[in-house]
């Protein structure tokens, strides 16, 4: 059978194992067309009104190539080729649409809380309004739901990212599953790269996308990018990239380290194609795993980085009159906090969200343990992002009375 066959009857999720898979039809539609009924809009004023948007193409599950170009140490793998790509519209909450095959209507399937629209009421079809006939009703029976969706072929560049320990992009406990840092950096990383190779090849930044995805088997230090060619068939952007693999990392890595944004502006790598994605994109993360992936540099904090993760949770200390020392010195080293209990004193240490700390021991960590100190390593993603997953790590009384 062919791997689209065996994707189509497999019980088993290919990249996380789980059984939990949910499957949905999808239909291309011929076309569309407005409803010829509709009734005119009136004008709503102030009320509020909202747009979707588009998604990315993801690849569909196909055999993967055969023969991929090796690189920087075999941390970076590239291919380029055909590809088939997928674009699908789950519709709202992703429940999909209903559709009349008679006569082609069709709308979202709005949940429960909505008992009448026009093709359902009560929870059952009815008769309804054709589109295209002014006040001919059609005797249809919607059908689905279904996904809409359309697949093209066109050139496609994939990069497979292998990352070596002790960087991490998800946990062997969650097979599959990348964190949440490392979902981040993977979406930042795709940007800044349609960005740099549009401006090395000097093409329109609208000529190629992409996104990325976990690889099947859920190996948590690998990843796949991918960017395509916008137009279908396929335009040759995404092979000239290939080509020009080197050039575009030296413009991406340019473009992510010569700003000096928190996160990411529209001096980097935000723009008004990705504003969707905006709360989703981190320079910083980006840099990291890219310099990791070119040099086999690891990731690491300054002590400005790892003072400005602390920020929220010495606030949240002091609310709960907590004491707490800044900057201690150890031996030499220096702990960014330390945190007094009535029966503890516990060293606090910050280490980069793509690091695992089981297989990386800092020199904070090492200081406290020959000393025989109490020592915790909270994630900087989770001190900024997160806070009650970090505080959940310490395990803090809600309040401390003296």
């Amino acid at each position: 059978a062919t791997m689209d066959g065996a994707m189509a009857q497999a019980t088993l999720c290919p990249v996380c194992g789980s059984d939990q898979l949910t499957r949905t039809a999808f239909i291309t539609p011929a076309g569309f067309a407005p409803d010829l009924n509709a009734k005119r809009e009136v004008d709503r004023g102030q009320a509020i009104s909202y747009a979707g948007m588009t998604d990315r193409a993801r690849l569909e599950p196909q055999d993967p190539p055969s023969a991929w170009t090796e690189g920087y140490g075999g941390r970076l793998l590239r291919w380029t080729g055909p590809r088939r790509l997928v674009m699908v519209n789950k519709g709202v909450g992703q429940r999909g649409f209903r559709v009349c095959p008679n006569c082609g209507r069709s709308e979202p399937e709005y949940g429960p809380g909505f008992t009448a629209t026009k093709l359902m009421k009560n929870g059952a079809a009815t008769s309804h309004q054709h589109p295209l006939e002014k006040g001919l009703v059609c005797p249809g029976v919607a059908d689905g739901p279904f996904y809409l969706g359309h697949e093209f072929p066109t050139d496609a560049l994939l990069l497979r990212l292998r990352v070596s320990a002790p960087v991490q992009l998800g946990q062997a406990a969650t097979t599959g599953l990348l964190t949440r840092a490392s979902r981040m950096a993977l979406t930042s990383l795709v940007e800044v790269l349609g960005l740099a190779a549009s401006r090395v090849l000097q093409i329109d930044e609208g000529e190629l996308s992409g996104w990325w995805t976990p690889v099947m088997g859920g190996r948590p230090d690998e990843a796949q990018l991918y960017l395509y060619d916008l137009l279908p068939g396929g335009a040759g952007y995404a092979r000239a990239v290939g080509n020009d693999l080197p050039e575009v990392l030296d413009a991406a890595e340019a473009l992510l380290g010569d700003c000096d944004c928190p996160s990411s502006c529209y001096r980097c790598i935000r723009h008004y194609g990705n504003n969707w994605i905006h709360a989703s994109l981190d320079r910083h993360l980006a840099l990291a795993l890219l310099r990791h992936l070119r040099m086999g540099e690891l990731p690491s904090l300054t002590d400005e980085d790892k003072d400005r993760a602390l920020v929220a949770l010495r606030e949240l200390l002091a609310l709960r009159g907590i004491a707490f020392e800044e900057n201690v010195d150890l031996d030499g080293t220096r702990v960014p906090l330390v945190i007094q209990l009535p029966n503890l004193r516990a060293c606090v240490d910050v280490h980069h969200p793509l690091i695992d700390p089981l297989a990386h021991e800092s020199p904070v960590v090492a200081a406290a343990r020959a000393k025989f100190l109490e020592i915790v390593s909270l994630d900087a993603f989770d001190l900024l992002h997160d806070l009650p997953a970090a505080v959940a790590r310490l395990k803090l009384p809600n309040a401390v009375h003296g």
